[in-house]
C-alpha cells in the first residue's frame, strides 16, 4: 500500500527531472549561442561577405601604346557588358525592347535569354559606354551593367599586323600586345564587388591600374606613307602579299613595317589569319638578286674582288657542272661595278668561285642570316642558311645571286643599313620606352652597335656601285628619287614550290632595297610583293617604283634638304656673300693681290673693277684667252669668280664706273 508521503515524492522527482532537463538545453543554447557570436565571429564575418559580396572577373585596363612622337596608336576605352537576372525580370516586353534598341541583339534572340533558367545571362559584351548607360537609367529590375574595357585602335588598320590585338578579358591575341602583354595588362583580374539579397550587384568593380605604357620607333606619318604606297602598288599588280620596312641606319630603330593586305584589329574576327601576319619578319624567301649585294660585300671584305676588276660572262650561258647559268643578256666582258649594276648571274658566279664557299658562308653569318634578329615580334623566322661543305657547285652559284637561301626582310634591311652607314651592324629595335602608370621609365632601348661587318672604305666603294643601279643602264632607274642620291638592288626570285620540289611557274618574289641620301644615308627601306599576277613582275618595275615615292615622301617630311635646295641655298649664300663684297670699300691694290692669288691656284680672279689695261697685265704670261665687249672697266664677267675651272676663256663685258 502506497503511503501519502510516496505519493507527494514522486512528483517531485518528475518535476526535477524536467527541470533538470530544461537547465541542460538552455546550457546547450548558451553554449551554442557563445560559439556562434564569440568564438565563431570570424567564420560568420566569412559568411556573410561571401553572401554580400562576389568575385567578377573584368576586363583589366591595359597600357597604351605611343608612336615615337607620342601619337596613340592602341589605348583602352570604357564599354558597358549588358548581363540579366532572368528570374528578377518583371516586365519582359519592357525589357526586351529596352535592350532591343541598344544591342545588336534582335526581339528572338533577346526573348530566348529572357526565357534562360540560369541565375544570370549576358546579354551583349563591350557595347558603348552610352549604351549601356541608357539601358541603366530605367533601373528596371533584373537588368545588370558592368563597366569594362575594350582595346581601341584609333588609326584602324595602321600597323594593323604589328600592334596584333586584344580579345575578350584583355586576352593580348598578336603582335606587340602579345610580345608586352606582361607590361601591358594589369596584374590582376578578379575584383570584388558588392551585391544584394536579389544577387544584383549594385557597386562597380575597383581597377588596378598598374599597367605601363609603350613608346615605339614607329613614326605614325611614315607608316602612313609606307602602307599608302604599298597599298597602291598591290592593287595595280594584283599582288598576293607585301611588306615595306624603314629602317634608320644611323639608329636601327624601325620607322616603318607595313604590310598587305591590311588588317584592322578594331574588328579583327572579321579577317582570315593571313591577314594578321607580319610578312616583314614572319615570312622568309629567296631573296633572289638582292642578295647579289651580299656577295659583292664579302668579295670586296676579303679583297679578293675589287670594283674595277673584269670578269667574262660567258655571252650568257654559262655551265656549272651539269647545270647552265643564263643571263638576261649576252654580256660579254663586264667590270664587277657593272655586274652589280646589270646584275649577271654569270658575273656573281665568277666572283663568288674567286671568293670561295667558306669565306662566302662565313660573311653570310657574320652579317645577320641564318638567326632571328629578336625584335620583338612574336613568331620571328630565322631563315636557313645551309653549312657550306653541303653546297654542291650549282648550290654555290645559286645562293651568290639569292636562290638556295631564304631570308627574313628584316635581315636583308639590316644587311643594307650595314652598308650604308660604314659597316656597322646595328641591332633592329621596335620599342624605345617603357613608363609606368606614373610617367616613370623603366626601361629605355638604346641604340646597340654589334660589330663592324665592313671596313668603311669597302662600304664607300659599295654604295657607288649600288648608285649605278638606279641610274641610266641600271637594273632599276624607277627607283632614282627625285632631288635625293640612293642606292639600292633589284630583286625578282622564282619561287620554290615546296610540295613539287620545284620552282614554280609565274609566281616570283618582286623586290627593291635600298638607301637615302646616298652621301649620308639615314633610310634604308625595303619593298617586297609577293606574286604580282598583273602588269609586270620584275622587282625593278613593281617595287621600284614604292622605294622611289616612299623615300621622297620621308626625306621631305623628315626635314631632309635636296641637292635642289642645297645649291639654291649656296647660291644664296654666295650672293649675300657678293653683296657683302661689293658693298665693302676695296683698294684697286687689294684687288690686283686677291686675283694674281687666285690665279695661281687655278681659280677663276675677281676681275669687276679693273680696267682692260689691268687685266691685260695680270694675265700677261698666262695661258687666259681673253674676249672683250664694250669699253671702260669690267662689270660682268664669265665664269664667276671663285668657281674651279678647266677652261682658259674668259668673257668680260666693260662699262662705266658706277
Amino acid at each position: 500500500m502506497v503511503t501519502e508521503t510516496e505519493n507527494n515524492k514522486t512528483p517531485r522527482f518528475r518535476i526535477f527531472i524536467v527541470s533538470l532537463f530544461f537547465c541542460f538545453f538552455y546550457t546547450v543554447i548558451i553554449f551554442r549561442a557563445y560559439m556562434l557570436q564569440i568564438h565563431g565571429n570570424e567564420k560568420l564575418s566569412n559568411l556573410a561577405t561571401s553572401q554580400h559580396n562576389a568575385n567578377l572577373r573584368v576586363s583589366p585596363q591595359r597600357g597604351t601604346i605611343f608612336d615615337r612622337k607620342g601619337e596613340i596608336l592602341a589605348i583602352d576605352v570604357p564599354v558597358a557588358s549588358v548581363g540579366i537576372h532572368p528570374h528578377q525580370i518583371q516586365d519582359k516586353d519592357q525589357v526586351i525592347k529596352l535592350l532591343a534598341e541598344h544591342t545588336s541583339l534582335n526581339l528572338k534572340q533577346l526573348a530566348e535569354k529572357l526565357a534562360s533558367t540560369k541565375k544570370f545571362e549576358w546579354i551583349e559584351r563591350r557595347i558603348p559606354i552610352d549604351n549601356g548607360r541608357a539601358i541603366e537609367s530605367p533601373k528596371l529590375p533584373g537588368i545588370q551593367i558592368s563597366q569594362e574595357y575594350r582595346r581601341f585602335y584609333p588609326n584602324k588598320e595602321l600597323a594593323g599586323q604589328l600592334l596584333g590585338a586584344v580579345g575578350y578579358d584583355a586576352k593580348a591575341l598578336g603582335g606587340l600586345e602579345l610580345t608586352y602583354d606582361q607590361f601591358l595588362r594589369s596584374a590582376t583580374t578578379n575584383k570584388s564587388v558588392e551585391r544584394d539579397a536579389r544577387g544584383k550587384f549594385f557597386s562597380e568593380p575597383d581597377q588596378n591600374l598598374d599597367t605601363h605604357h609603350l613608346y615605339l620607333t614607329i613614326d605614325k606619318n611614315i607608316q602612313t606613307f609606307a602602307e599608302t604606297a604599298l597599298k597602291k602598288t598591290a592593287t595595280k599588280h594584283q599582288a598576293k602579299s607585301g611588306f615595306a620596312l624603314v629602317l634608320d641606319v644611323k639608329t636601327g630603330e624601325v620607322l616603318a613595317m607595313a604590310n598587305y593586305p591590311g588588317f584592322n584589329p578594331n574588328a579583327y574576327w572579321k579577317y582570315p589569319l593571313d591577314h594578321w601576319k607580319n610578312h616583314a619578319v614572319i615570312d622568309v624567301f629567296e631573296p633572289g638578286s638582292t642578295f647579289k649585294t651580299i656577295l659583292m660585300a664579302a668579295a670586296l671584305q676579303n679583297r679578293t674582288t675589287k670594283p674595277t676588276d673584269r670578269f667574262f660572262c660567258e655571252n650568257g650561258q654559262y655551265q656549272v657542272g651539269k647545270n647552265t647559268i643564263n643571263d638576261h643578256s649576252p654580256y660579254g666582258w663586264l667590270d664587277a661595278k657593272t655586274i652589280l649594276q646589270v646584275s649577271s648571274n654569270i658575273g656573281v658566279t665568277k666572283i663568288a668561285q674567286k671568293l670561295g664557299r667558306k669565306k662566302f658562308y662565313e660573311f653570310i653569318k657574320e652579317i645577320g642570316f641564318g638567326k632571328e634578329v629578336d625584335v620583338g615580334v612574336s613568331g620571328e623566322s630565322a631563315g636557313a642558311v645551309r653549312p657550306y661543305k653541303s653546297w654542291r657547285d650549282i648550290d654555290f652559284s645559286n645562293i651568290a645571286f639569292g636562290q638556295g637561301i631564304s631570308v627574313n626582310g628584316l635581315q636583308m634591311t639590316r644587311a643594307y643599313g650595314a652598308i650604308a652607314n660604314g659597316g656597322h651592324l646595328f641591332k633592329p629595335f621596335l620599342v624605345k620606352e617603357i613608363v609606368d602608370n606614373s610617367g616613370h621609365s623603366v626601361h629605355k632601348t638604346e641604340p646597340i652597335n654589334e660589330k663592324e661587318v665592313l671596313d668603311p672604305t669597302i662600304a664607300g666603294e659599295l654604295k657607288q656601285m649600288l648608285h649605278l643601279v638606279t641610274q641610266t643602264g641600271g637594273t632599276s632607274t624607277q627607283a632614282h628619287v627625285p632631288g635625293y642620291l640612293s642606292g639600292g638592288k633589284t630583286g625578282t626570285a622564282q619561287k620554290f614550290d615546296t610540295r613539287l620540289k620545284a620552282y614554280a611557274e609565274n609566281q616570283y618574289i618582286s623586290s627593291f632595297i635600298g638607301f637615302t641620301p646616298l652621301e649620308d644615308p639615314r633610310l634604308a627601306i625595303f619593298i617586297a610583293y609577293d606574286t604580282p599576277r598583273k602588269n609586270g613582275y620584275y622587282g625593278g618595275l613593281v617595287a621600284g617604283p614604292v622605294f622611289k615615292a616612299l623615300a621622297e615622301e620621308t626625306l621631305k617630311y623628315m626635314g631632309e634638304v635636296s641637292r635642289e635646295q642645297a645649291n639654291t641655298t649656296t647660291k644664296i649664300a654666295q650672293n649675300k656673300t657678293d653683296a657683302k663684297t661689293n658693298l665693302a670699300i676695296v683698294t684697286p691694290e687689294q684687288k690686283w693681290t686677291s686675283a694674281q692669288k687666285d690665279l695661281s691656284q687655278n681659280k677663276v680672279p675677281n676681275l669687276k673693277g679693273l680696267s682692260l689695261r689691268q687685266v691685260l697685265t695680270l694675265t700677261q704670261g698666262t695661258p687666259v684667252q681673253l674676249t672683250v665687249k664694250g669699253s671702260g672697266i669690267v662689270v660682268k664677267q664669265m665664269p664667276e669668280s671663285g668657281d674651279l675651272t678647266n677652261t682658259k676663256e674668259f668673257v668680260l663685258t666693260l662699262g662705266e664706273r658706277t
